[in-house]
């Protein structure tokens, strides 16, 4: 509850600079959405090829805000303008480790499938659920626990993932409450969108 609060804080404290350092890029990434269906000219396997930049733009988008996010809470490292410092290394960095924190979760996943199919033997589909949320729950604990390695990625330093997972221990539960909270907020923001 600590960090979910902590998190609202920083965001509303700092609402202005959240808005400078996202604001323009997604405005750009949300144009160039829009113009994928009248660029096609109505057919649907060009607007499927089109589609493809605004994807690739919101995914650079988003790593471009996390980074510049994290760089300004912990390096005070402010937006230029309505633009956030633009810092490709920083950026690469991050996606590459987040591929690689991606990657450790196919065990998992792979196991969770299993895990899924034993389930539905035994319980139906109340013993799907149970195993989705379960996994979703597991996930997110993990990935809590890893983020301070995505975090260095933005700083530009370096924190090998048997240190962030190190250096997490004994806060799981901390996480567990966190994912709920956050899972909570993101259901009731889509219901009021």
């Amino acid at each position: 509850m600590r960090i979910f609060i902590h998190s609202l804080k920083l965001i509303f404290d700092n609402f202005g600079q959240a808005l400078r350092l996202t604001l323009l890029p997604y405005l750009v990434v949300s144009a160039l959405s829009l113009l994928v269906f009248p660029l096609s000219g109505g057919d649907i396997r060009t607007a499927s090829l089109l589609a493809v930049v605004p994807a690739i733009a919101n995914g650079i988008t988003a790593l471009w805000a996390a980074v510049a996010w994290h760089r300004f809470i912990l390096l005070d490292e402010t937006a230029v303008g309505w633009m956030a410092p633009l810092k490709w290394d920083r950026i690469g960095a991050y996606f590459v480790r987040s591929i690689i924190v991606g990657l450790l979760f196919v065990p998992l996943l792979i196991a969770f499938a299993i895990l899924n199919f034993a389930m539905m033997g035994l319980g139906g589909d109340a013993g799907t659920v149970a195993a989705v949320v379960v996994m979703i729950f597991v996930v997110l604990v993990i990935s809590y626990r890893l983020s301070p390695v995505l975090v260095a990625a933005a700083l530009g330093t370096s924190l090998r993932i048997a240190q962030a997972w190190e250096a997490t221990r004994g806060h799981a539960w901390e996480f567990l409450g966190l994912s709920v909270l956050s899972l909570v907020s993101v259901g009731v923001v889509g219901a009021l969108t």
